[in-house]
């Protein structure tokens, strides 16, 4: 089937729920600086201020001006304090499962602190980027990754828990950083307090003064991630598709005020939730390499990552196509997200999330899903 005639039936199918699909707040911006803005469903919020309401599956950009201070209150009662530095992009997901909650921040690129107090046993609130996770219990911690992927974790109150793509783990807490870089361990060194700020400068400058000198290994490995995966999402994209019929049930249902019955929803749920599962497993990685993708593509413009992205290919043509492709790609990850909704509210508020989470980008080396 053609690509094109993929993606037009997929928006035939989803602005059916559109206007059904319900609106979940988790949190709200107290205070805004600069240029910041929010993906939210199939719509771009470009008018952010204070007050500003916080939904869940939300991605959160800043430009190189933005700065933002949100505040997000779990079930429990906790409040979460997030302070979203410019240059970062992040969304933010929270699942209840019977009787525990899960908060988690897919970083894409930036630097996120957060201020979480004594959590209950049933909550979990973590930071998930590209090559750790770090969970979090009583904490003051700051989370930043550059360009090229690399990662630095310092903390000022309580600790963090680092764990890499092979279960290492690597505590954090205050007079310590601990730096990781893409396929390497851990690194952690001693920091006073004090020196924090000017060693977190010092940091990135370091990473991009690197990436400029020699920037080509690290825009190879997103960019061989972007085709593979893009061939798998336009096939996951067919694979939703196949169930319009299910969705069409699902806004009579909506319309009604009444679900279908339980044994129809049931099945229902059974047959669309593995394809809505794969689909959110690649979203997770695919935001995450097409943000970093993004980012590098000024430096080649300024004339570093001179070369071919593989023999007889040019960086610029890689970007070329790339660039043909991205809002299809985007149009298709704001639609999954509105599908996402509908399939919670139709699930008792439930989304299968530990199905559909790919702790490391690693994972899909192989990924090839099938139905």
């Amino acid at each position: 089937m053609n690509k094109s005639h993929v993606i037009v039936c997929i928006q035939t199918v989803l602005l059916l729920i559109s206007s059904f699909c319900f609106s979940e707040s988790i949190g709200v911006i107290t205070y805004k600086e600069g240029e910041v803005s929010i993906t939210r469903d199939e719509a771009e919020l470009e008018d952010v201020d204070a007050d500003t309401m916080i939904e869940n599956y939300d991605v959160i950009t800043t430009g190189n001006d933005g700065f933002v201070e949100m505040d997000m209150t779990t079930t429990p009662g906790q409040t979460l304090c997030i302070t979203v530095m410019a240059d970062t992009v992040f969304s933010v997901e929270i699942d209840e499962h019977e009787s525990s909650e899960t908060t988690t921040f897919e970083m894409f690129t930036g630097s996120l602190a957060l201020k979480v107090g004594t959590l209950m046993k049933n909550e979990t609130v973590d930071v998930q980027t590209e090559s750790a996770s770090m969970g979090v219990r009583g904490t003051l911690f700051e989370v930043t990754s550059e360009v090229t992927g690399d990662l630095l974790i310092t903390c000022e109150e309580g600790e963090v828990v680092c764990i890499d793509e092979d279960g290492e783990e690597q505590t954090v807490e205050p007079g310590f950083v601990v730096e990781k870089n893409p396929g390497e361990k851990f690194r952690r060194n001693n920091i006073k307090k004090e020196e924090l700020m000017a060693f977190r400068k010092e940091w990135r400058n370091n990473r991009r003064d690197a990436f400029k000198k020699d920037g080509l290994p690290a825009f190879r490995r997103y960019a061989v991630k972007f085709d593979r995966l893009y061939t798998v999402l336009i096939r996951l994209a067919d694979e939703l598709k196949k169930h319009a019929d299910i969705l069409e049930r699902w806004k009579r249902s909506l319309k009604t005020g009444k679900k279908p019955p339980a044994n129809q929803l049931k099945q229902d749920i059974k047959k669309i939730e593995p394809v809505l599962v794969e689909m959110k497993k690649v979203m997770n990685i695919f935001e995450r390499v097409v943000t970093q993708l993004k980012l590098m593509e000024p430096y080649h413009q300024q004339g570093y990552l001179k070369g071919d992205m593989k023999k007889g290919f040019k960086v610029e043509q890689f970007y070329k196509q790339m660039k043909k492709k991205l809002h299809e790609i985007t149009g298709i990850f704001k639609r999954v997200r509105r599908v996402v909704k509908l399939f919670i509210r139709m699930n008792n508020g439930h989304f299968p999330r530990q199905k559909a989470r790919v702790k490391f980008d690693h994972d899909f080396d192989d990924y090839n899903p099938e139905f």
